[in-house]
């Protein structure tokens, strides 16, 4: 599976994501960690469009992908 990585970065103590430039507000998030694995979940929103972005490396970087 190829991951495509978003250009985005969280600031402001996690409550911003700036994604492509643009600022989002983070609304909800969301950590699993299950025997070593990590994923984190943000539901992210901006001029009233909402999306779920995630991160497996400690919110180093960003996708919109899942590992199925």
């Amino acid at each position: 599976m190829i991951i495509i990585y978003e250009d985005a970065e969280l600031i402001e103590d996690g409550t911003i994501l700036v994604l492509d430039g643009e600022q989002w507000n983070v609304v909800k998030s969301h950590t699993f960690d299950d025997f070593g694995s990590f994923m984190d979940t943000f539901t992210i929103q901006r001029n009233g469009e909402t999306k779920e972005i995630y991160s497996y490396e400690d919110c180093e970087t960003f996708t919109f992908c899942t590992y199925d």
